[in-house]
């Protein structure tokens, strides 16, 4: 069944002549699935209206449908509707206070050190502000490890010169992946 007929299906709006046909229907020993076939209302629909829990809005008296909805919208209820739809303005220090319960290892997302290079390079981009014209140098080479004493802050040629990117270095002067003897 295509989305466009389901669609059609939830917004249809039903009469009270065919609430009446299928209550007739019903009446005269028909079931559910030929009272669908012979009206294209759906089972469920077709169900609900002879089991006497639902039936079209036309199909409602004034009195009816205010006792219903009184039922379904108490006071109270309509007072937590309209409070759950507002929503609850938070404080700057509530707000921050949120923010600081989910940084780092509390974050249910936290990879700690399954996260990737990348990942990890990231955070401490995030975590240490670099000088303009620095780049992060993670000494012992492990990006994920972003201790203070492990992080240096490097020009681009020197980072290169550390990583031993620098001379790697094809036949044309282009840059290449692959490692060739570092000589500084």
């Amino acid at each position: 069944m295509c989305n466009s007929s389901l669609l059609m299906r939830k917004l249809r709006k039903y009469t009270v002549e065919e609430y009446q046909t299928v209550l007739n229907l019903r009446a005269q020993g028909l079931g559910y699935r030929k009272i669908h076939y012979l009206t294209n209302i759906n089972e469920g629909v077709i169900f609900s209206w002879y089991s006497g829990k639902n039936k079209p809005r036309p199909a409602w008296d004034e009195q009816e449908w205010k006792e219903s909805y009184a039922k379904r919208f108490t006071p109270e209820l309509r007072k937590k509707l309209s409070e759950a739809r507002k929503g609850k303005p938070k404080s700057k220090e509530h707000r921050a206070k949120l923010r600081l319960s989910k940084l780092g290892s509390k974050n249910p997302m936290w990879k700690g050190n399954r996260a990737s290079k990348d990942s990890a390079r990231n955070r401490a981009q995030r975590r240490y502000k670099r000088p303009k014209g620095k780049e992060i140098h993670h000494v012992d080479g492990d990006p994920h490890n972003n201790d203070p004493e492990n992080i240096d802050f490097v020009t681009r040629r020197e980072h290169m010169i550390k990583d031993g990117r620098m001379f790697n270095r094809d036949e044309r002067g282009r840059f290449t992946s692959k490692k060739l003897s570092v000589n500084p």
